[in-house]
C-alpha cells in the first residue's frame, strides 16, 4: 500500500497538458542545448543560425532539382 507522500500531486488536466508541453519543449532545446555545449546567447545564434541557413540552403537545391527534374524529362 502506498503512503500518501509517494503519490505525485495532481494538477487538473487542463494545467498538467499545459505544462507537459512547455516542459517538453524547453527540455528539448536545453538538451541540444547541453549535447553541443551552448552556454551563451552568442553561441546559440551562431550555431542555429549556421545549421539553420545551411539546411534552408539544401532544401531549397533539393527543391529545385526536383521541379526541373519534371520540368525537363
Amino acid at each position: 500500500m502506498k503512503a500518501a507522500w509517494d503519490e505525485p500531486f495532481a494538477l487538473p488536466a487542463p494545467l498538467a497538458q499545459e505544462n507537459k508541453k512547455k516542459v517538453a519543449v524547453r527540455s528539448i532545446w536545453h538538451r541540444i542545448n547541453e549535447f553541443f555545449d551552448l552556454e551563451t546567447t552568442d553561441d546559440k545564434i551562431w550555431f542555429f543560425g549556421f545549421y539553420g541557413i545551411s539546411f534552408s540552403i539544401l532544401f531549397f537545391i533539393m527543391l529545385i532539382s526536383n521541379v526541373m527534374d519534371l520540368l525537363y524529362k
